[in-house]
């Protein structure tokens, strides 16, 4: 999960001043496999977690996860228009690519 946590942040950062439609189009693809490289081992770790408790609470454990997934995707757009509109979109993008690097970096060195 870190290597797609500092691919992620790689890739948002340039995606601001990225003028031209391949180099945009590399950053997203890049973008998309990051994705993929950070959905599936927290889907797998949280599971893992639930199967060392006693109850196995899957149901609520991935409802959750779900919720949160869903309440991002909702409310980054609304607030990366906000960053946008004050900051401008190549610095949106700069501030958003670091919490992605800083939990990559993170998740790195305290594995």
């Amino acid at each position: 999960m870190a290597v797609g946590l500092v691919m992620l942040g790689v890739s948002l950062a340039p995606l601001g001043w990225a003028l031209s439609i391949p180099a945009q189009l590399l950053l997203l693809s890049v973008l998309g496999i990051a994705s993929g490289l950070i959905i599936t081992p927290a889907l797998t770790g949280l599971g893992e977690v639930i199967d060392r408790g006693e109850d196995h609470a899957y149901g609520v454990a991935y409802a959750l996860f779900n919720t949160a997934y869903a309440a991002g995707l909702a409310l980054g757009p609304l607030a990366g228009g906000v960053l946008t509109d004050t900051l401008g979109f190549p610095v949106a993008m700069l501030g958003a690519a670091c919490l992605p690097l800083a939990m990559g970096v993170r998740l790195a060195i305290h594995r």
